[in-house]
């Protein structure tokens, strides 16, 4: 697919030796726009993104019975598997623009680091990413890259 040519390059990241990927690495630029921004740049963009986000939601509630959306394997699995089918509906740049806007919404969430910590944040980035470049199928194919290890399942230095 266009505009991602890393496709396929996959390696295993849940050792607790690997690296945290920068900000810069995973294009992530904090100052950018919350939700709100999001929305007035993109509005069917932001209303596409919610609407993938609550059925991944549920998706990922099948799948983690019990388990909280926000714990390590289940936020992990609904990351990736919200960012593959949102690039899939609106392309990858936007399915971005709306992952980023939600990270950068968590950092003014509360002073300081927001909702997560800085290695959480590289987790779900790195998850997003993944998301935005994993091949085929959306359900088939996150759960391929969760079996093989391909997706971040706890905060990075973990």
């Amino acid at each position: 697919m266009a505009g991602s040519p890393n496709r396929g390059a996959f390696t295993e990241v849940n050792s607790p030796l690997t690296k945290t990927p920068t900000e810069q690495a995973l294009g992530f630029d904090p100052r950018g726009p919350g939700h709100f921004g999001a929305f007035l740049r993109d509005p069917m963009g932001a209303l596409i993104a919610e609407a993938t986000a609550q059925a991944t939601d549920k998706v990922t509630a099948q799948k983690y019975p019990g388990m909280k959306a926000l714990s390590d394997e289940a936020g992990a699995y609904r990351h990736t598997l919200g960012s593959h089918v949102l690039s899939r509906i609106i392309g990858d740049r936007r399915a971005k623009a709306m992952g980023d806007a939600h990270e950068i919404e968590g950092l003014r969430a509360k002073v300081g680091d927001g909702w997560n910590s800085p290695e959480e944040r590289a987790a779900d980035l790195y998850n997003n990413h993944l998301g935005r470049v994993l091949p085929g199928g959306a359900i088939a194919s996150v759960e391929d890259a969760m079996r093989q290890g391909y997706i971040r399942k706890k905060p990075f230095g973990e």
